[in-house]
């Protein structure tokens, strides 16, 4: 870890933005091609947020296709059991009933097949923080959050914050698997360019 904070102090700049660049424009291209995978009734039958609108003037003069082969990422965030099983803590939010998770393992794919993805994290996001640094303001919220899971084991809450079953079928010996942390979301405080090696 002091290796990491150490590297973080180094000028990384062209490295960063390629990849900050690349994943963006991956993500895009992804979006739409997920989109145009239905059949065009799915296509019209799904509201506004799910359409790709066409590409703002300043996009345009992009080289995707070069864009598309600089070193980048994959990024699970937060697609555990506890969001995505009818039991889970946070079932409250139905993620089972979105799109959300038919789209990542698609994506996912996509990103195995692509060859210029060099890290694959999958990043949960656990709600049973007892054990995490708090502020007064951490502890009111999580304490709401987790209210009626009080009694469960430390093995249930372990199982609550798993990986979802479709993305642990397509994880591999090597993929990164981390929590957010306590003052931190998956992209504030992780230092993305060491994580990734780029």
């Amino acid at each position: 870890m002091s290796d990491l904070n150490a590297r973080s102090n180094e000028s990384i700049e062209p490295g960063r933005r390629q990849f900050v660049t690349g994943a963006a424009a991956v993500a895009a291209v992804a979006a739409g091609t997920i989109a145009q995978t239905g059949n065009a009734a799915t296509a019209a039958a799904r509201p506004a947020p799910y359409t790709i609108p066409e590409l703002a003037p300043q996009w345009r003069a992009l080289d995707l296709a070069r864009i598309l082969k600089y070193p980048a990422a994959f990024l699970s965030v937060s697609q555990n059991n506890s969001l995505y099983k009818p039991l889970g803590a946070q079932a409250g939010e139905k993620q089972w009933e979105r799109p959300s998770l038919p789209a990542t393992v698609k994506v996912a794919q996509a990103a195995r097949k692509a060859g210029n993805f060099k890290t694959f994290a999958w990043i949960g996001y656990e709600v049973f923080r007892e054990d995490y640094p708090q502020s007064e303001f951490d502890r009111a919220q999580y304490a709401i959050w987790i209210k009626g899971y009080e009694g469960w084991t430390d093995a249930k809450k372990a199982a609550d914050n798993e990986l979802v079953d479709d993305l642990t079928a397509l994880a591999r010996p090597g993929d990164v698997h981390l929590n957010e942390l306590a003052s931190q979301t998956a992209f504030d405080s992780l230092f993305l360019a060491d994580v990734l090696g780029v």
